[in-house]
């Protein structure tokens, strides 16, 4: 998995080991605890934005 995140593209995971690898990444990267799981066939939204030394990534699940 790549150490930043890409810009402007579909993430297709083909198959759930994956999909739950990038998940436990967002987790542990993530500033907040929500107490959100997520599962293999959850849906994820990501927007990213950034400043010229800082980037904010907001991932959210659909429900």
């Amino acid at each position: 998995m790549p150490d930043t995140f890409q810009t402007a593209q579909t993430a297709r995971f083909t198959d759930y080991p994956s999909f739950d690898a990038f998940a436990r990444q967002l987790k542990e990267r993530s500033a907040y605890e929500t107490g959100v799981d997520v599962a293999g066939y959850d849906h994820i939204v990501t927007l990213s934005t950034c400043s010229d030394t800082n980037r904010l990534v907001l991932s959210a699940k659909r429900l």
